[in-house]
């Protein structure tokens, strides 16, 4: 199937469109609606382009609160060429659509959810959370007891908010958290590919080690997101299992996140490498 990058042909993309559904329902996008899908980084990037393009500009940029939002997403997935009779697509779109205006503005009617409101206002579906992630970052796996505890949305906030199931949140220490940022994708930051231009300080590489890195928080969660695991031969210790670090393949290269590989505590200091 040809689908070229920055084309419309994406936007119709049907393999693409059940994708980007599936992801949404899965994070509690449509109550009663579930899916018990597996999703990786790069099913995340694949559905970035469809999020505005899918989206028409009235149903963000409303007239009035009482918009009918539903004939406007109908139309335009019309105008598209796709088939505007998709009950779960329209929904999931309202849904996004609702999020971004009702959060945007000087006095927003929707307020993200912190830590501390969830600890005062929810304590079991907090301690629940905890307990999922085995008392650890959900990227990094260090301890939250020896880390500033952050409540993050694992679809940003401004698309799909406060999921009352829990659904779209995980619980991060504060580099992870500053990392993510408001990212859908660990492969959307330009460092992901590689990209270091205008944000590499030369005299920081003279200074570069494996245990005190200069890398940068946003290339850290584009490398952890991904691996997930420790990828010292035959270990795969997660973050359930142990903190996780990153650490330069090659003495001789540049800090960018193909030459990282993640190591568990157990495993940092050996030298076999996974690759």
């Amino acid at each position: 199937m040809t689908n070229p990058v920055s084309s419309p042909a994406r936007l119709t993309d049907i393999e693409r469109i059940e994708l980007f559904k599936r992801i949404f329902i899965y994070h509690g996008a449509i109550p009663g609606e579930t899916v018990t899908d597996f999703f990786s980084e790069a099913d995340r990037i694949r559905i970035v382009p469809l999020i505005f393009g899918l989206m028409p500009s009235r149903a963000v940029h409303r007239l009035s609160r009482d918009t009918l939002v539903k004939p406007l997403i109908v139309e335009h997935l019309r105008e598209l060429g796709i088939k505007s009779d998709d009950h779960l697509l329209v929904t999931v779109l309202k849904e996004i659509a609702d999020q971004l205006y009702f959060t945007s503005g000087q006095r927003p009617v929707r307020r993200k959810m912190g830590i501390a409101d969830l600890r005062m206002t929810r304590m079991s579906m907090y301690k629940a959370l905890r307990q999922r992630q085995a008392e650890r970052c959900s990227l990094c796996g260090v301890p939250l007891k020896d880390a500033e505890e952050h409540l993050d949305h694992r679809i940003p906030f401004r698309l799909l908010g406060d999921i009352a199931k829990g659904t779209n949140w995980q619980l991060l220490c504060n580099d992870c958290n500053v990392g993510k940022s408001s990212w859908l994708s660990a492969l959307q930051p330009s460092v992901a590919q590689n990209w270091l231009y205008g944000d590499l300080d030369m005299e920081d590489l003279n200074h570069f080690d494996n245990e005190n890195s200069y890398l940068g928080l946003t290339a850290r969660y584009c490398v952890l997101a991904q691996r997930k695991s420790c990828t010292y031969p035959g270990c795969g210790n997660g973050v359930k299992d142990s903190q996780l670090r990153l650490k330069l393949r090659l003495p001789s290269a540049l800090p960018v996140v193909d030459h990282f590989e993640v190591r568990c505590q157990e495993h940092f200091y050996a030298t076999a490498s996974s690759v």
